[in-house]
């Protein structure tokens, strides 16, 4: 198996976070100790008083692996003597343990700002041009393939000028589940633009935004789960040509 897709598992011990240590002993994938200020660690007498114990997978693509099947069981005196292999009848395995079913994970988001993107667009500039830099950021250039995305439209401004008005949402367009490409893209854009240069002029300058709920769905066989959901997803009218 490519190392490369095989999550490495790190042990956070209670409030401590493990430091890798490089290279790792022979015979093991991984090795951590852990920081307790500077130039100390985390004793093993100290660490076998602390009961919370937390399996971290870090860095995992939602994208790329959007199913995990886990199992655990822990091996005592398998390295006693640096250099020597135990006896194996001095060797304790507990029995694996796992779940029933595979797990999947639902990543949710609320409020992101599309001129916050990285490399943002300069405003004003075309809605396709903002969506595409997001989709292109949130899935990279190969994900499309591995996901289908449901996009809400909808345009949320305030009903007058006062401080603290009562908000209006208008729901403008939705696109049914498709591959987040850029002909996908360039349908929900260009419903939105039509509605928007049919209404701009009232929208300016009263802090209007359109607004998108994204929800990203898994493409394993047999199963269309949902992966990521992203609400309100904006963008100033202002910001928008």
């Amino acid at each position: 198996m490519d190392g490369s897709l095989t999550p490495v598992p790190e042990i956070k011990m209670g409030s401590y976070f493990p430091e890798s240590i490089q290279p790792p002993p022979a015979g093991a994938v991984a090795a951590y100790r852990y920081p307790v200020g500077s130039d100390a660690y985390l004793s093993y007498s100290q660490a076998l008083k602390i009961t919370a114990q937390t399996v971290l997978f870090k860095q995992l693509n939602a994208v790329l692996s959007q199913s995990a099947d886990t199992a655990i069981e822990i091996q005592r005196n398998l390295d006693l003597v640096e250099g020597r292999t135990t006896n194996s009848a001095f060797i304790f395995s507990t029995a694996s343990v796992s779940f029933g079913s595979s797990m999947i994970p639902l990543i949710v988001n609320s409020g992101f700002d599309l001129a916050t993107l990285i490399s943002a667009p300069t405003p004003p500039a075309p809605l396709a041009t903002y969506l595409t830099e997001f989709f292109n950021q949130l899935i990279g250039d190969q994900g499309a393939q591995w996901v289908t995305a449901q996009i809400q439209a909808s345009a949320h401004y305030p009903m007058n000028q006062m401080q603290g008005s009562p908000t209006i949402d208008i729901p403008i367009s939705m696109l049914p589940p498709a591959t987040p490409n850029s002909d996908a893209i360039t349908a929900i854009s260009t419903s939105v633009t039509q509605w928007l240069d049919a209404n701009h002029e009232a929208l300016k300058g009263i802090s209007a935004t359109l607004d998108f709920n994204v929800l990203l769905y898994g493409t394993l066989p047999g199963s269309m789960l949902a992966l990521i959901k992203i609400n309100n997803v904006f963008i100033l009218v202002d910001n928008v040509e």
